[in-house]
């Protein structure tokens, strides 16, 4: 990943929240704070992960190519149920701060629901024996936990209020993050291609696509191009990095390699005109 983007998030995640909370005046809980600004990291970490999802123009500029974003996204999630952890680990309620509502309540309740939800598929998602299109909906389900975080963030009692800087702040990165979700949410955007032809390399499959309409890719050598082809099983998108230079028609080539159940079924199911 480009060091600039990792500043960034530090700089977003770690350095800037930790200065808000920084500037607080006098907390006697010193603890209970300390497990907030815990849950703050945690969340702010899970925002980005929602907005790397989205493959957003301008991610990979900041943070590196597709497959740099991709590991940053899991490190990301991985430091993030470290973190959840750590801060439901330590006791984050102030008894200073008074008695609990009805709201402060229900914000904890959905504290707990996070936490339990994100441990599942959490431990789903390194579980290598499910298969592609299921993990696919339980990894997506992440961000619906993320939801209840950030509700859980805005009703809990804390010495700040959402209006303060800092709860600003919070909230902004938890609103990114959800708008984020909500995109990775909608069907993705398409252009039309056909399988042209497919030939055998030793070992892999090299696919041709030519264009079915006038929207074409200008790609460049070593570039991603996430591909589904209008064939049995194989609807899941999937990225594959361009192995030949983008013809003067617009065509493209990619070459899948048989290293899982997907790409193992495209030289049996794919054959020249499938949609893809």
């Amino acid at each position: 990943m480009k060091f600039t983007g990792l500043a960034v998030l530090i700089l977003t995640a770690v350095v800037i929240p930790g200065a808000l909370f920084a500037s607080l005046p006098q907390v006697r809980d010193s603890v209970a704070l300390f497990s907030q600004y815990i849950g703050a990291v945690a969340l702010i970490l899970m925002a980005w992960a929602q907005v790397w999802a989205t493959r957003a123009p301008g991610v990979e500029s900041v943070f590196g190519g597709l497959d740099r974003v991709y590991v940053l996204h899991k490190w990301s999630g991985v430091a993030a149920m470290a973190a959840i952890l750590l801060h439901d680990t330590i006791d984050a309620e102030m008894d200073a701060l008074g008695r609990q509502t009805a709201l402060n309540e229900l914000g904890e309740t959905l504290g707990e629901l996070s936490l339990y939800g994100l441990l599942i598929l959490a431990v789903i998602s390194v579980a290598t024996f499910i298969p592609y299109h299921l993990w696919k909906w339980t990894h997506k389900a992440m961000g619906a936990f993320f939801a209840a975080g950030a509700i859980h963030f805005l009703l809990i009692q804390k010495p700040f209020a959402v209006g303060d800087p800092l709860g600003l702040y919070i909230a902004a990165a938890c609103i990114a993050g959800l708008l984020a979700y909500a995109v990775t949410l909608l069907p993705p955007r398409r252009r039309a291609y056909a399988v042209r032809d497919l030939r055998d390399t030793g070992g892999a499959t090299a696919i041709a696509l030519a264009p079915t309409g006038k929207t074409r890719f200008a790609a460049r050598p070593g570039q991603f191009a996430v591909v589904s082809f209008d064939a049995p099983g194989l609807s899941e998108p999937h990225p594959f990095t361009l192995s030949a230079p983008v013809a003067e028609d617009g065509s493209l080539q990619i070459t899948a390699k048989a290293l899982g159940d997907w790409t193992a079924r495209l030289p049996r199911a794919l054959s020249p005109g499938t949609t893809a």
